[in-house]
C-alpha cells in the first residue's frame, strides 16, 4: 500500500513485480482491482479505477512565477498481451483548485493508451501556472481508467516529485 504520510487513498499496488525496466524501487500501479484485489465490477464495463492523492502540502507561500512542477514517469500495460492496447484506457492527473472544498479538482492532463504504446517508462513534467492551485491544501491526484473487471490493463506511476527546480530524465 503507499505510504499514508504521502497518499491519502489505498487504491494502487505498490510493487515491483509488474513494470518492465522501472527507473527506482516500488512503483503505483493502478489497474481495476480495488485495495484488497477484488474487481470493481463483475460487469464488462469501463470507469474510474484505481486513485492515488498525495497528502495536503502547503504551497500559499508560492507564486506562479517560482516554477513548481509535478515530475513523474509512467507506464502503460496489457496483462499477457504486451503489445495490445486499448485504445480508451488512460491515466488523468488533477491538482486541487479550492482548499475549502475537498471536491475540487481540476483534470491537468489525460495520457491515452496510445499515446504510451511504447511500453517504455515515459516522464512528464507539469507546472503549476494558474493561481487558484497556490493555497495551503493543495493535492495531486492520480486516476486510472479502464476496465473494472479485474488486473487487465496497467498503469504504471514512478518517481513522482514536486517543487521547484525539477530537472527532465531519470
Amino acid at each position: 500500500f503507499p505510504s499514508h504520510d504521502m497518499q491519502v487513498d489505498k487504491n494502487v499496488f505498490v510493487n515491483n513485480d509488474f513494470p518492465t525496466n522501472q527507473p527506482s524501487i516500488n512503483v503505483a500501479t493502478f489497474d481495476g482491482l480495488d485495495e484488497f484485489g477484488n474487481a470493481y465490477s463483475t460487469l464488462p464495463i469501463k470507469g474510474a479505477a484505481d486513485k492515488l492523492t498525495t497528502a495536503s502540502m502547503n504551497i500559499a507561500k508560492y507564486l506562479p512565477k517560482d516554477s513548481l512542477y509535478l515530475s513523474f514517469q509512467y507506464q502503460y500495460q496489457l496483462q499477457g498481451n504486451p503489445d495490445a492496447v486499448f485504445p480508451d484506457d488512460s491515466l488523468m492527473v488533477f491538482f486541487r483548485s479550492d482548499a475549502n472544498d475537498v471536491d475540487a479538482f481540476e483534470p491537468v492532463l489525460l495520457i491515452s493508451a496510445e499515446e504510451a504504446i511504447a511500453h517504455e517508462f515515459k516522464q512528464v513534467v507539469l507546472p503549476v501556472k494558474d493561481s487558484f492551485y497556490f493555497h495551503n491544501d493543495f493535492q495531486i491526484r492520480f486516476v486510472n481508467r479502464g476496465s473494472l473487471t479485474g488486473n487487465l490493463s496497467q498503469w504504471h506511476i514512478d518517481y513522482v516529485r514536486f517543487g521547484t527546480g525539477i530537472v527532465t530524465g531519470k
